[in-house]
Protein backbone atom coordinates (compact mmCIF):
# COMPACT_ATOMS: atom_id res chain seq x y z
CA UNK A 1 0.00 0.00 0.00
CA UNK A 2 1.08 3.45 -0.93
CA UNK A 3 1.15 6.01 1.10
CA UNK A 4 0.03 9.72 0.04
CA UNK A 5 1.50 12.80 1.06
CA UNK A 6 -1.04 15.37 2.31
CA UNK A 7 0.40 17.70 -0.19
CA UNK A 8 -0.73 15.35 -3.62
CA UNK A 9 -3.97 14.63 -1.83
CA UNK A 10 -4.61 18.30 -1.57
CA UNK A 11 -3.85 18.67 -5.10
CA UNK A 12 -5.66 15.80 -6.10
CA UNK A 13 -8.77 16.83 -4.11
CA UNK A 14 -8.68 20.49 -5.36
CA UNK A 15 -8.66 18.76 -8.99
CA UNK A 16 -11.53 16.10 -7.93
CA UNK A 17 -13.36 19.11 -6.77
CA UNK A 18 -12.62 21.25 -10.11
CA UNK A 19 -13.86 18.09 -12.32
CA UNK A 20 -17.16 17.42 -10.13
CA UNK A 21 -17.85 21.20 -10.22
CA UNK A 22 -17.11 21.00 -14.53
CA UNK A 23 -19.35 18.21 -14.00
CA UNK A 24 -22.13 19.49 -12.61
CA UNK A 25 -22.05 23.02 -14.48
CA UNK A 26 -22.15 21.21 -17.96
CA UNK A 27 -25.13 19.20 -16.37
CA UNK A 28 -26.63 23.11 -15.81
CA UNK A 29 -25.86 24.37 -18.86
CA UNK A 30 -29.18 24.22 -20.58
CA UNK A 31 -30.13 26.30 -17.71
CA UNK A 32 -28.15 29.26 -19.42
CA UNK A 33 -29.48 29.07 -22.47
CA UNK A 34 -32.22 31.03 -20.14
CA UNK A 35 -29.75 33.58 -19.90
CA UNK A 36 -28.82 35.21 -23.06
CA UNK A 37 -26.87 38.15 -21.14
CA UNK A 38 -24.59 36.28 -19.22
CA UNK A 39 -21.71 37.84 -20.72
CA UNK A 40 -22.63 40.71 -18.74
CA UNK A 41 -22.83 38.83 -15.18
CA UNK A 42 -19.92 37.24 -15.49
CA UNK A 43 -17.46 38.79 -13.21
CA UNK A 44 -19.82 38.30 -10.23
CA UNK A 45 -20.13 34.61 -11.33
CA UNK A 46 -16.75 34.66 -11.39
CA UNK A 47 -16.45 35.33 -7.79
CA UNK A 48 -18.49 33.33 -6.44
CA UNK A 49 -16.63 30.75 -7.89
CA UNK A 50 -13.54 31.42 -6.69
CA UNK A 51 -14.90 32.48 -3.02
CA UNK A 52 -16.10 28.69 -3.24
CA UNK A 53 -12.39 27.57 -4.10
CA UNK A 54 -11.04 29.23 -1.90
CA UNK A 55 -13.41 28.16 1.00
CA UNK A 56 -12.93 24.97 -0.24
CA UNK A 57 -9.02 25.25 0.01
CA UNK A 58 -8.75 27.07 3.08
CA UNK A 59 -11.44 23.57 4.53
CA UNK A 60 -9.10 21.23 2.56
CA UNK A 61 -5.91 22.91 4.61
CA UNK A 62 -7.63 22.90 7.80
CA UNK A 63 -8.28 19.16 7.50
CA UNK A 64 -4.81 18.18 6.45
CA UNK A 65 -4.05 20.13 9.67
CA UNK A 66 -5.81 18.54 11.77
CA UNK A 67 -5.14 14.79 10.32
CA UNK A 68 -8.81 14.80 8.71
CA UNK A 69 -8.26 14.48 5.31
CA UNK A 70 -8.31 10.76 5.14
CA UNK A 71 -11.75 10.23 6.50
CA UNK A 72 -14.25 10.01 3.29
CA UNK A 73 -16.94 11.89 5.46
CA UNK A 74 -15.32 15.29 5.87
CA UNK A 75 -14.78 15.06 1.86
CA UNK A 76 -18.80 15.38 1.23
CA UNK A 77 -18.81 19.23 2.29
CA UNK A 78 -16.74 19.87 -0.97
CA UNK A 79 -19.13 18.51 -2.84
CA UNK A 80 -22.23 20.36 -1.30
CA UNK A 81 -19.75 23.39 -1.73
CA UNK A 82 -19.33 22.80 -5.35
CA UNK A 83 -23.09 22.80 -5.59
CA UNK A 84 -24.16 25.85 -3.64
CA UNK A 85 -21.90 27.69 -6.05
CA UNK A 86 -23.28 26.74 -8.72
CA UNK A 87 -26.87 27.36 -7.09
CA UNK A 88 -26.10 31.14 -6.05
CA UNK A 89 -24.14 31.69 -9.16
CA UNK A 90 -27.48 30.42 -11.40
CA UNK A 91 -29.46 32.61 -8.90
CA UNK A 92 -27.19 35.76 -9.26
CA UNK A 93 -27.71 35.09 -13.67
CA UNK A 94 -31.31 34.42 -12.76
CA UNK A 95 -31.83 37.95 -10.49
CA UNK A 96 -30.18 39.65 -13.54
CA UNK A 97 -32.44 38.29 -15.50
CA UNK A 98 -35.18 39.32 -13.58
CA UNK A 99 -34.17 42.70 -13.25
CA UNK A 100 -33.48 43.25 -17.06
CA UNK A 101 -37.38 41.89 -17.32
CA UNK A 102 -38.23 44.84 -14.66
CA UNK A 103 -36.46 47.37 -16.66
CA UNK A 104 -38.37 46.51 -19.89
CA UNK A 105 -41.54 46.16 -18.30
CA UNK A 106 -41.29 49.30 -16.49
CA UNK A 107 -40.50 51.20 -19.74
CA UNK A 108 -43.42 49.93 -21.22
CA UNK A 109 -45.34 50.94 -18.83
CA UNK A 110 -43.93 54.44 -19.02
CA UNK A 111 -44.72 54.63 -22.84
CA UNK A 112 -47.74 53.54 -22.61
CA UNK A 113 -49.04 56.29 -19.58
CA UNK A 114 -47.41 58.09 -22.61
CA UNK A 115 -49.91 56.91 -25.33
CA UNK A 116 -52.66 56.70 -22.72
CA UNK A 117 -52.07 60.87 -22.09
CA UNK A 118 -51.97 61.97 -25.54
CA UNK A 119 -54.62 60.15 -26.43
CA UNK A 120 -56.59 61.58 -23.45
CA UNK A 121 -54.92 64.98 -25.08
CA UNK A 122 -56.50 63.82 -28.53
CA UNK A 123 -60.18 62.93 -27.69
CA UNK A 124 -59.95 66.42 -25.39
CA UNK A 125 -59.15 68.53 -28.24
CA UNK A 126 -61.94 66.61 -30.20
CA UNK A 127 -64.24 67.01 -27.96
CA UNK A 128 -63.69 70.88 -27.67
CA UNK A 129 -64.20 71.04 -31.27
CA UNK A 130 -67.09 69.48 -31.22
CA UNK A 131 -68.67 71.42 -28.99
CA UNK A 132 -67.30 74.80 -30.24
CA UNK A 133 -68.82 73.14 -33.85
CA UNK A 134 -71.96 72.74 -32.49
CA UNK A 135 -72.44 76.26 -30.99
CA UNK A 136 -71.44 77.65 -34.18
CA UNK A 137 -74.18 75.32 -36.15
CA UNK A 138 -76.80 76.58 -33.50
CA UNK A 139 -75.13 80.60 -34.26
CA UNK A 140 -75.68 80.00 -37.70
CA UNK A 141 -79.19 78.29 -37.50
CA UNK A 142 -80.63 81.00 -35.16
CA UNK A 143 -78.91 83.45 -37.69
CA UNK A 144 -80.32 81.43 -40.61
CA UNK A 145 -84.02 81.74 -39.02
CA UNK A 146 -83.55 85.17 -38.38
CA UNK A 147 -83.01 85.77 -42.16
CA UNK A 148 -85.86 84.11 -42.96
CA UNK A 149 -87.77 85.89 -40.62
Amino acid sequence: MTKTSFKMLSTEMVIGFTIVYIICYLTCAAKIKNFPNISQNRVRVLWVAIISLCVCWLLQSWLISEKLDMVMACRVPFVFCCILSLFMQFGLLEQSRLNEENLALEQLIKENAKQYELSKKTVEIINMKCHDLKHRILELEQAGNADHG
